[in-house]
């Protein structure tokens, strides 16, 4: 929960891949993302787990781009 909004959880009915959660990242993260103050933002990280979808190329290039590269997750420092 961050400023009073709760990220629901999403459930696939097939296998996570890289291109089902970057389209994740893409429609559902981002309408989450534009209802939070930029002052939340600011002080954001984004975390998440070791599972290979969620570590393909272009999930880190969208993550480092919307992000500012303040997420953690395999092969990324913390900044």
């Amino acid at each position: 929960m961050i400023s009073n909004i709760l990220l629901r959880p999403n459930f696939y009915d097939c296998a996570l891949n890289g291109n089902r959660y970057l389209e994740f990242l893409n429609i559902h993260f981002q309408n989450y993302w534009e209802t939070l103050s930029s002052l939340v933002v600011k002080d954001m990280y984004i975390q998440k787990n070791r599972a290979l979808p969620l570590n393909s190329r272009a999930v880190k290039r969208l993550l480092n781009n919307t992000f500012n590269s303040k997420w953690i997750g395999i092969c990324v420092p913390v900044k």
